[in-house]
């Protein structure tokens, strides 16, 4: 595993594919990917607190005095010409593809109801697109293969302006603490059934402890509504040559609001191998909304591999990635919650 100041990359391609995980792997494999990618985040606290409305509201405020360059605000406009872009070193597909969103963009209407305002969460905020930006502003001005983590930090975001969903009630630190207080009392559950049961052997015990593991499933699950952690994501793996293109598709369709409530995509940190995309929906338990998400992407050919058959990809709640539950926790709670090899059978 890699150690902090390990200077090695955070993701290896060998190790991030895995069949019963949160990402790509063989069951064996303990995600080594999955703790490399918790460094990857600056801190607990951003994560914590990245969308509360009070940090929100407070980045906003022009002339911030503690605005950090990664929260400065953006000017009026963030229009670019084409001509003002990074263009060498690009993937030789992204200018048509970029042609694509520009005629996308002039022939098709938003999905957004009339007379709904939209939401951005992420309003002024100089890594995530603008209300004002149309998505090929939003990827001219950061196309996430060039796009420096040093510059605008770990993730770019985009949000779907007509999102039902608010952050207003969202308690993460609340729920951390209620949640793994869960975690320690099936701990001692288990603990007792194994001094209990000594003779027995482990699939034994793991049996009997069943009805337990269901239980703090389902207590996790209610807390995390109560705590207003609803959330959950599709995991995508393009490599830095493959980003611009899938991106491109992810933050047309997510404006659209013809994918989920919102998407991010790592930036540029000069050494991984992959580079993550998240795509969230708002309700983790609602199966009918996250299927329809999965044949979205499946439809945009994101599900497609070299060899020609389909990728089979995960979809993790945002509760357990606040629980640090990976695959092969000694909870032995599933880490991913559907996958899309069980959902499209």
């Amino acid at each position: 595993m890699p150690k902090a100041g390990d200077k090695r990359s955070r993701f290896d391609v060998d190790e991030v594919l895995s069949e019963e995980s949160d990402f790509y792997g063989d069951e064996d494999t303990k995600l080594d990917y999955e703790e490399a990618a918790a460094e990857y985040d600056p801190s607990d606290d951003w994560e914590r607190h990245e969308h509360n409305p009070q940090v929100v509201a407070a980045r906003n405020r022009d002339n911030h005095p503690g605005l950090s360059a990664h929260n400065e605000p953006l000017p009026v406009s963030s229009k670019k010409n084409p001509s003002d872009t990074h263009e060498q070193g690009r993937p030789s597909g992204i200018h048509e593809q970029e042609q694509a969103v520009d005629t996308y963009e002039q022939e098709q209407s938003s999905n957004i109801e009339a007379g709904a305002h939209p939401y951005n969460r992420y309003e002024g905020m100089r890594y995530a697109r603008q209300l004002s930006d149309s998505p090929s502003d939003f990827l001219r001005r950061l196309p996430p293969s060039t796009t420096s983590t040093e510059d605008v930090g770990p993730w770019l975001w985009v949000e779907n302006p007509s999102t039902r969903l608010r952050p207003t009630n969202e308690d993460v630190a609340g729920f951390k603490t209620e949640g793994e207080d869960l975690l320690a009392q099936y701990i001692e559950q288990k603990e007792t059934f194994e001094e209990k049961y000594r003779s027995l052997k482990p699939v034994a015990i793991t049996q009997k402890l069943n009805p337990f593991r269901t239980e703090l499933v389902d207590n996790l699950k209610k807390l995390a509504k109560a705590k207003g952690i609803p959330t959950g994501k599709w995991m995508l793996f393009p490599t830095p040559e493959q980003v611009d293109g899938t991106w491109s598709l992810i933050v047309r369709y997510t404006v659209d609001g013809a994918l989920g409530c919102s998407a991010k995509v790592a930036t540029d940190d000069k050494v991984s191998k992959v580079r993550p995309i998240h795509v969230y929906t708002e309700d983790s338990e609602n199966e009918d909304d996250v299927k329809r998400v999965l044949l979205k992407l499946k439809e945009l050919g994101l599900l497609d591999t070299t060899n020609g058959t389909t990728a089979n990809i995960y979809y993790k709640c945002d509760a357990y990635t606040h629980l640090d539950l990976r695959s092969g926790n000694e909870y032995k709670i599933k880490a991913s919650m559907y996958s899309s090899k069980d959902m499209l059978d």
